[in-house]
């Protein structure tokens, strides 16, 4: 029904007379037709008339007397209007919307399908929590939006590529590795960096790699003396220290840590029928350094 109108529109622009082709091109660009804000108004908007008017000094109410008519002689629509200083608003029928009923019954999942992307590559790059910790309620409302996107791209024929963008590379990732080292750590005292990152997940994650990989970390308690008072170089001063001191088991727990929320959030994705088809590592682009960086 709208290209309907639209058709109508396009020949009524088209009857106007001695009127320069490359105007009548600017007139076809200016106006709008658009679905109405206030039912009172009926349906479907345009100000084709007053954008005729305006560039061919004619009176608007005029025209949209004559486009009026026009449509209203087609007898497809409950009633067409002419309203303000020249809009036309029409009504449709009601049978116009249960036809519409009858084809999305008739279509099915293809209903609203198109070609009009054929051709054309997208990358939609959504969710991307970093990987330190479970997702919340914020990074669901991301996915829904992110994958809807995906979903109508694809319905309009467009090659679309979901990805999930990992941010396995820097101090974020650091804090994680500490924070479950600090949990797994046997050590007399309570003592815990305040910046570490807390919450269930962590204990679990650090009796998950105790209990699989096997790994008993046994710490040298001289390393939390002479610490920075300032909670952020506390913990990256502990971070520093750790990673020289215990090398090989510090490799193992960050892997560990970053493999084990990495499945937890790809299980929840799935779980909310959301799925990427690229997971891209952040580490996979080398070190952040300014060497590295300029080879990018």
């Amino acid at each position: 029904m709208i290209d309907l109108i639209n058709n109508e529109i396009a020949s009524f622009i088209d009857s106007i007379e001695s009127v320069d082709e490359d105007l009548l091109n600017k007139i076809r660009n200016s106006y709008s037709s658009s679905i109405t804000e206030d039912l009172k108004n009926g349906h479907y908007t345009s100000n084709i008339c007053m954008v005729l008017a305006s560039n061919l000094k004619l009176n608007p109410k005029e025209l949209s007397t004559t486009l009026v008519d026009k449509l209203n002689s087609l007898n497809v629509f409950e009633k067409v209007e002419s309203a303000g200083p020249g809009f036309i608003n029409i009504t449709l029928k009601r049978e116009d919307f249960l036809s519409t009923i009858k084809n999305i019954n008739s279509v099915g999942e293809k209903y609203g399908r198109s070609l009009i992307g054929e051709g054309k590559k997208v990358q939609i790059e959504f969710v991307s929590a970093n990987p330190t910790g479970p997702l919340h309620v914020g990074h669901g409302r991301g996915a829904a939006y992110g994958d809807a996107i995906a979903r109508i791209l694809t319905a309009t024929g467009s090659e679309v590529e979901k990805e999930y963008y990992i941010n396995d590379a820097g101090r974020q990732i650091d804090i994680l590795t500490v924070s479950v080292i600090m949990k797994m750590a046997k050590f007399e005292g309570s003592f815990f960096p305040s910046n570490a990152y807390k919450g269930q997940y962590i204990e679990d994650i650090g009796s998950y790699i105790e209990e699989n990989e096997k790994v008993k970390f046994n710490i040298d308690e001289s390393i939390f003396k002479g610490l920075p008072t300032d909670p952020e170089k506390e913990i990256d001063s502990l971070i520093e220290t750790i990673k020289q001191k215990y090398p090989s088991e510090w490799n193992l727990i960050k892997s560990c840590s970053l493999k084990n929320i990495l499945e937890d959030i790809n299980q929840d994705l799935k779980n909310f029928n959301v799925d990427f088809d690229v997971w891209f590592k952040e580490s996979s682009l080398g070190g952040l350094s300014d060497d590295n960086l300029a080879k990018y």
